[in-house]
Parts: structure tokens; sequence; C-alpha cells
């Protein structure tokens, strides 16, 4: 019903709206919020003032999935970007991770962090900072390890080499055979 609509709304707007404060707290100055097809009501629901961060609204009339829709912004990023999903909350330290992102000269790094039961998830195989592989929903006991996607990652601008009409997993599932993705491993929540 509407009101179970509107609530859930109200719940996605609020995630968003910490996430953004996250970013600006770690003194990020422009983001690309990607709207969807719902880019006034994403307006409407963020009317709330973001001092110092600028907002530019991406939307989208067909929905292709994450890595479709990050190819409209190859135009307008020329340099190391952060991607955050707005459904997430986690507490990444992006400052660290653009550090050991820059030290390891991959494409692509991906916070990781841990969990009791990966089973639930995908989990990644690591050598030293380099993701090998991703296992989904791999069996209790046979796990490459605790670690699963936190929702937040650094793209170089060669990411858009990547981008097409494959799911983001598909594109990770390729950065990683190919030595680019590196796991940044962090202990916040």
């Amino acid at each position: 019903d509407s009101e179970s609509k509107s609530l859930q709304n109200y719940k996605e707007s609020e995630v968003i709206c910490h996430v953004l404060n996250q970013l600006k707290e770690q003194e990020v100055s422009e983001v690309y919020l990607l709207a969807g097809q719902n880019e006034e009501k994403v307006r409407e629901a963020l009317s709330e003032s973001f001092d110092h961060l600028k907002i530019n609204y991406v939307s989208e009339e067909d929905s292709n999935g994450n890595a479709a829709a990050l190819t409209n912004l190859e135009t307008e990023i020329s340099e190391h970007f952060v991607v955050v999903n707005g459904h997430v909350l986690a507490d990444v330290d992006i400052s660290e991770m653009f550090d050991m992102h820059r030290n390891n000269s991959s494409v692509a790094t991906i916070a990781l962090t841990a969990v009791q039961d990966p089973s639930k998830y995908v989990a990644a195989r690591l050598k030293g900072d380099k993701i090998l592989v991703f296992e989904e929903k791999p069996e209790k006991g046979g796990e490459p390890s605790k670690l699963i996607n936190a929702g937040t990652y650094i793209f170089d601008p060669a990411m858009f080499d990547y981008l097409s009409s494959d799911s983001i997993e598909t594109v990770f599932e390729k950065l990683a055979e190919e030595g680019e993705l590196s796991g940044y491993i962090y202990g916040g929540k």
C-alpha cells in the first residue's frame, strides 16, 4: 500500500543521506548520484542541504545495471573515483583505501569486510592484496575466506574500458582474472 511504500522511500533516503554525509566528512567534494528512473523522487527526498558537496544527478531511461550506468560518466571523469552502493552502510576510510589502491596499481579496489558466515554471500579469495576469484555462496567450511564485498570501490579511469552491459560482478571477475582487482580489508562496521 502507499503508506508502506512511503515508509520504504523514507528509509532509502535516510540511507542515501547517511552515505552522502559520510562522503562529505571524508572531504569528497563532488558526487554523481545514479538516480535511475526516479531522479525527481530522489531529488525531492534529498532536498536536505549538503554544504560543500556538489551532487550531480544521473538518470537513466532504461536501467541496464550498474556497470552500464557507470559508462554514462566516462566523459565526466578523468581521474580516480570512488563508487559507493547507495543501500550499504559502511564506515570505510576512503583516504586509507585510496592510498592502498594507488600502491597496488590496480584498475579497481574493492572494500572487503569479514562476516561470520560467508555462505550467504560472495566470498573473495586473495593472494596478498590481489583478489584472485569470487565464490558465490560457498559451502560452510569450504569458503575461500570470510571476506565479502562491502559496497565501496575505487576505480581508475581505465575501468571504463571494462564496463559494458555486463553486471558489475562480471566486470570484477574479469579484472580478477587479469590481476587488476585489489581488496582493501577494513575493520569497521
